[in-house]
C-alpha cells in the first residue's frame, strides 16, 4: 500500500507542477496514509484517504491564497497536513 500511496502523491505533485507550483510533501506521508488502512481495504480506501487528507485541504489552501504560490511546503501536524507558503 505504501507504493500505491506514493503513486497517488506523485500524481498530485505532478499536477501541481503543471500549474507552476512546487509541492513539497513530508517523506513520512505515504506511511501515515497507509497506517490507517487495513490491507484488506485496498487501494480504494487509500484513495479516499488521500482525497480527504491531501487533495481537499490542498484545494482549500489554493483557494484561500490571494496569489498563486510558487512553492508550497507542508508538514504533518495534529493529524492533518499543514500547508505553508
Amino acid at each position: 500500500l505504501d507504493a500505491i500511496a506514493m503513486k497517488y502523491l506523485c500524481n498530485i505533485r505532478r499536477r501541481t507542477e503543471n500549474m507552476g507550483i512546487q509541492l513539497q510533501l513530508p517523506e513520512e506521508l505515504p506511511h501515515i496514509l497507509t497506517s490507517s488502512c487495513a490491507p484488506r481495504d485496498g487501494a480504494r480506501h487509500l484513495r479516499r484517504r488521500v482525497q480527504e487528507l491531501v487533495e481537499g485541504p490542498l484545494a482549500a489552501f489554493l483557494l484561500r491564497c490571494s496569489r498563486k504560490p510558487g512553492k508550497i511546503r507542508t508538514r504533518w501536524e495534529n493529524d492533518a497536513l499543514q500547508f505553508l507558503e
